[in-house]
């Protein structure tokens, strides 16, 4: 939409161009002053038009977060600083991704805070932002929702995540640095399998839910798409 009169605002990718295309690879510049106008603009237009349409009832959760499978935000000048106050030391995906957005998402929900204190701001940690800052480098304001992606890729969904010795241990960690930082964590999960890995799964829902219930988790949503899952009521009834 603004990528014409207004290219500045969108990612650098790393071969230095800016990009205005409907994929991953074509974020926001989260430094560039606009990019902060535009978006803030477009925030309050959308929660202004709910409020008229739904004055009795009117949406409280606003999604603002990167395009899907992004391998990074913007490596421009301005945002590689940026990054390089919240990585924890392996690399924008580690941490400095989800600082620069958390530091853009906290200025937008302050802001929008002024007039509609009860609107919440939800943002993915999700591919490069799903490793929490480092420590100490940045809060979470009140009214900024978390959504942890436990991505299907990077974990088995048939044991718990709490599992020692397992590269789901990892996963575990990278969701309790979110729950240090705030209590305001929501989860995205997966229910997968299809005919050929028949799984209950029953020992790793169990102990994951119990996880996210001491964590104090707010919200958990399962994705679970494929037609021919073998348990796949029972497995939702457990969830």
């Amino acid at each position: 939409k603004h990528f014409a009169v207004h290219p500045e605002c969108y990612a650098m990718g790393p071969d230095g161009k800016r990009r205005g295309v409907r994929n991953a690879r074509s974020q926001i510049c989260y430094t560039n002053p606009e990019t902060y106008r535009l978006v803030l603009e477009a925030l309050k237009g959308f929660v202004e038009a709910d409020r008229k349409e739904c004055p009795d009832d009117p949406p409280l959760v606003y999604d603002f977060t990167q395009q899907d499978n992004a391998e990074f935000l913007c490596l421009c000048p301005d945002c590689r600083r940026e990054i390089a106050r919240y990585d924890r030391g392996d690399g924008h995906a580690q941490g400095g991704d989800a600082g620069l957005q958390l530091a853009f998402v906290n200025r937008l929900a302050r802001d929008i805070r002024a007039t509609y204190p009860d609107v919440i701001i939800r943002t993915f940690a999700y591919n490069s932002t799903e490793c929490a800052p480092k420590p100490g480098t940045i809060s979470v304001e009140p009214n900024v929702r978390i959504w942890w992606c436990d991505l299907y890729s990077r974990s088995d969904h048939t044991v718990p995540l709490e599992t020692s010795g397992h590269f789901n241990a990892a996963r575990a960690q990278t969701l309790k640095d979110w729950l240090a930082l705030t209590d305001n964590v929501e989860i995205w999960d997966y229910m997968l399998y299809d005919a050929t890995y028949p799984e209950v799964s029953v020992r790793a829902i169990a102990r994951d839910i119990g996880l996210l219930a001491s964590g104090h988790v707010r919200a958990v949503f399962v994705e679970a798409e494929y037609t021919d899952q073998p348990f796949y009521e029972l497995n939702t009834y457990l969830q």
